[in-house]
């Protein structure tokens, strides 16, 4: 299992090098991903949500545990 993990390990490097040589050779300019502030902010309601399914797991599992 490990040794097959390492072989798409290399296979990926490998892949992703030349990848980057034919896109400099082209002229792209890799300027990384465009990331907006936006996509990361949360609804109140959303966040609510979450914070009650997050107490009823930790009560769940301190009950049951």
């Amino acid at each position: 299992f490990l040794d097959r993990m390492g072989f798409v390990f290399v296979f990926c490097i490998i892949g992703m090098y030349i990848i980057s040589m034919i896109e400099n050779k082209r002229g792209v300019v890799p300027n990384g991903l465009e990331i907006d502030t936006k996509m990361f902010k949360t609804t109140t309601g959303f966040a609510v949500g979450s914070i009650i399914i997050i107490g009823l797991l930790v009560a769940l599992y301190t009950l049951y545990w």
